[in-house]
């Protein structure tokens, strides 16, 4: 079933990155999760972000809490969204994309 307001079909919603920075500022309770792989979150990475890489989310989904928001990012967008599908398909609500990843994130990176 379709989810209602600014949801994809998908059932999670995509976010502008300034959305996101905005978000990250007002609740410091929003779980930023970069989905891209060790070698590219050490490269830089927004502050905050917790690396859980694309491949290891089904077994580590566990570690993030399903009550609060829940942004996904990484390079461009392609990951995070199959990593979001997947977090709406195993139960989690408020799931989040960052439009165009980090490629896109124009404020500060941690190396």
């Amino acid at each position: 079933m379709f989810k209602l307001f600014s949801r994809e079909p998908q059932g999670y919603a995509n976010l502008s990155p300034a959305d996101v920075k905005a978000r990250l500022v007002a609740d410091a309770h929003v779980q930023l999760i970069d989905v891209r792989s060790p070698g590219e979150f050490s490269q830089g990475h927004i502050p905050k972000a917790k690396l859980i890489p694309l491949n290891d989310l089904p077994r580590r989904h566990q570690e993030l809490k399903k009550s609060g928001d829940i942004i996904l990012y990484c390079l461009s967008a392609a990951r995070s969204k199959r990593g979001a599908l997947l977090l709406v398909e195993l139960g989690y609500e408020n799931v989040y994309n960052m439009e165009g990843g980090i490629s896109r994130w124009p404020f500060d990176v941690k190396q």
